[in-house]
């Protein structure tokens, strides 16, 4: 009786300690490799529901935010059509959160792992802010 007494004990300490809450920062890309560059661009096009995006080299390599619009539709003759770009900037930041890094789309919150991309806490974000 004794016995199931203590244990019960330690599970209730237990059980009220708190978690610490591992904080997200923001991150930036490492010298990024193509497979790097790859994984990132897949990542942007699930977000995007699977349309083909096309990224810079070094993107997310300075900033850790990432901005996607949708390329300006053009006539026939090559000149843009007012009035047809009517989808929202689309927006990513990265992030790393318990040394692993994390591409959040903005507009959605949905978060993917990056588990191939080495990347690293962005020193200059709170200057940029």
């Amino acid at each position: 009786m004794r016995s199931s007494t203590c244990i019960g004990i330690a599970l209730v300490v237990a059980g009220c300690q708190t978690a610490v809450a591992v904080p997200s920062v923001p991150a930036l890309i490492v010298d990024p490799t193509d497979a790097e560059r790859a994984e990132l661009q897949q990542a942007v096009a699930s977000a995007l529901g699977g349309r083909p995006v096309l990224l810079a080299a070094d993107a997310l390599t300075r900033s850790s935010d990432l901005l996607i619009e949708r390329a300006p539709r053009a006539g026939p003759e090559g000149i843009r059509i007012p009035g047809r770009d009517t989808e929202p900037v689309q927006r990513f930041r990265l992030l790393v959160h318990g040394g692993k890094c994390l591409l959040v789309h903005v507009n959605t919150d949905t978060r993917f792992e990056l588990g191939g991309i080495n990347c690293q806490p962005d020193s200059n974000a709170r200057d940029r802010q």
